[in-house]
C-alpha cells in the first residue's frame, strides 16, 4: 500500500471508531438519583476555605 491509501484508511477507521463510541454512549443513560434530604447545617466551599487560611 502507498502512504495516500495508508492515510485514508486510517482516516476512515479513526472516524468509524469515534462513531462507534459515540452510539455507545447514547445508548447509555445515567441514573438519577434522588436528593433524599437538604443539609441546612452544610458549610460551602468558600467558608471552608476561608477557615482553612484562618481568615
Amino acid at each position: 500500500m502507498d502512504e495516500k491509501t495508508m492515510t485514508k484508511l486510517s482516516l476512515l477507521c479513526s472516524l468509524t471508531g469515534l462513531a462507534a463510541i459515540y452510539a455507545v454512549a447514547m445508548q447509555v443513560r445515567p441514573t438519577m438519583t434522588p436528593i433524599a434530604s437538604l443539609d441546612n447545617e452544610f458549610v460551602g466551599l468558600k467558608d471552608g476555605v476561608l477557615a482553612a487560611l484562618g481568615l
